[in-house]
């Protein structure tokens, strides 16, 4: 094989010049001698890959020629072929393969295991109609004075109970509002203890939130509070000069909503009960959030992430990150970002023992 291939190679890139000639070229010079060409150049790529996937595979080629040879042409018992066939194999150097596959097999078998547990919870929590608010409240209901969250803007430290109020309020302000469940709202915000507490109280209700890129401006903020179909936008006072320069191009059916110190939002929040609203009966694989793609390819794109896919990524990097306890989370991504907002933040309400600083 090894005195083929180069060859091969050869031939094939003689061919590959004259296809290029071919491309540029179509005119009537594209005859049959061409046609011809193209058959030839197309058979040599699939000698040549051929070549390289025996070079690749040469010694379970041989093993399995073996044991067939052996098994049915020779008449030897299974067992008895099996086992020439192991020793063929490790004395052509397939130890060294053996061996990887001695020592990761426990870690292998207990992947496995770990995800069989995750899809018989995931099965569980969608017969069982939980959803992200359910699990939530036993994370809080279980450490309800520990630090969840800490804002490194004012250095404000939120512990469980924190969150899990100003969300019921969040909660409970919209409801009274009219906001049901499906409804879509988009956070146009900063990373903060208050993004997530206002996203979390929103899903309490089951209103959807569109987490929005807080560095988009004009048509690409349009755009992406369009391609939600929200019925309100939700930005803090830093934001509020992007909002007013993108404002005529947003639909005027989308309340705008200002949240921070002395405003209209926050002085509602004052009023309104702290109280757990109505637990729902959640649809598993119903939305949750839309997180929107970057728009490399146009425009940005709500992609919407269930329930039970935000419950699969958060204990995937539970159970295989080997985290302690004791852990914290620095958490320098933006959680308008699945990195950040799901994988980061979802530690903390999820399973409760991580402060997302």
């Amino acid at each position: 094989m090894k005195v083929v291939r180069p060859f091969i190679f050869v031939f094939q890139t003689g061919f590959k010049v004259q296809l290029q000639f071919i491309n540029v070229n179509p005119g009537p010079e594209f005859n049959h001698t061409d046609r011809q060409f193209m058959n030839l150049y197309k058979w040599s790529r699939l000698l040549n890959h051929s070549c390289r996937w025996l070079q690749r595979n040469m010694k379970g080629v041989i093993s399995l020629s073996t044991l067939v040879a052996l098994w049915l042409g020779l008449g030897f018992q299974l067992l008895v072929a099996l086992a020439i066939t192991c020793v063929l194999y490790l004395c052509m150097g397939g130890w060294r393969f053996m061996l990887v596959v001695v020592k990761t097999l426990p870690r292998d078998a207990n992947a496995l295991m770990t995800v069989v547990r995750l899809k018989r919870t995931l099965r569980a929590h969608a017969r069982n109609k939980k959803g992200v608010p359910s699990l939530f409240y036993e994370t809080c209901n279980a450490y309800p004075n520990k630090t969840c969250f800490i804002d490194v803007v004012g250095d404000k430290y939120w512990s469980f109970t924190d969150v899990d109020v100003y969300s019921n309020r969040i909660a409970n302000y919209f409801l009274s509002q009219g906001y049901q469940p499906g409804d879509t709202v988009a956070i146009f915000a900063e990373s903060s203890g208050h993004y997530v507490s206002t996203c979390l109280g929103l899903s309490k209700i089951g209103v959807v939130p569109a987490l929005i890129n807080f560095n988009l401006r004009l048509e690409s903020l349009a755009h992406c509070v369009a391609a939600a179909n929200v019925k309100a936008i939700i930005y803090t006072s830093e934001l509020r000069s992007a909002v007013e320069e993108a404002d005529s191009l947003i639909s005027q059916n989308v309340i705008r909503i200002e949240q921070g110190p002395n405003t209209s939002l926050d002085n509602a929040l004052l009023s309104s009960s702290a109280a757990r609203p109505p637990l729902l009966d959640y649809d598993f694989n119903a939305p949750l959030i839309f997180i929107y793609t970057s728009g490399t390819t146009g425009l940005p794109k709500a992609a919407k992430v269930v329930h039970s896919r935000y419950f699969y990524m958060v204990n995937s990097v539970h159970k295989f990150g080997g985290m302690s306890t004791d852990s914290v989370i620095y958490d320098t991504l933006p959680l308008y970002h699945s990195a950040g907002g799901i994988l980061g933040v979802g530690q903390a309400l999820l399973q409760g023992k991580y402060a997302i600083r």
